[in-house]
């Protein structure tokens, strides 16, 4: 079975320089464990 992925449309990555959010590599590695594909 092939399943497409998904769009993640509500994304919150941090600002450059902060840390109490989730960044974007780990953001972006979070979202392609879950099956995502693309986010914006």
């Amino acid at each position: 079975m092939v399943w497409p992925g998904f769009i993640d449309a509500q994304v919150h990555f941090n600002e450059p320089g902060r840390t109490d959010w989730e960044g974007l590599a780990t953001g972006s590695r979070a979202l392609a464990a879950g099956g995502g594909t693309v986010f914006y």
